[in-house]
């Protein structure tokens, strides 16, 4: 499974609050948790209802909403600077 299809299922997980298990983890495991996770990053920039689950599953710091680990990951191997200024939440 790609790193794309991977991240559309994590979301799909988070979504229906079923993360507390071994295939959840498993998505993020597989040499390119970093790709997927720049995969969700690029998916909830756009939906607000799975950006929104996934701020409320995180539940720690975050940015425009967002996991502020994850942004600083998509930030780091997209080189992206969307983010570089936006205000972090807890």
């Amino acid at each position: 499974m790609s790193a794309k299809s991977r991240a559309l299922k994590a979301i799909t997980m988070i979504v229906a609050k079923k993360t507390d298990s071994r295939a959840f983890d498993d998505l993020f495991e597989a040499g390119d948790g970093d790709e997927v996770v720049s995969h969700i990053i690029n998916r909830i920039r756009q939906n607000h209802n799975e950006r929104t689950a996934v701020a409320s599953w995180h539940g720690g710091e975050l940015i425009d909403g967002m996991p502020a680990s994850w942004v600083e990951t998509y930030n780091r191997i997209l080189g992206d600077s969307l983010f570089a200024f936006a205000e972090i939440t807890l």
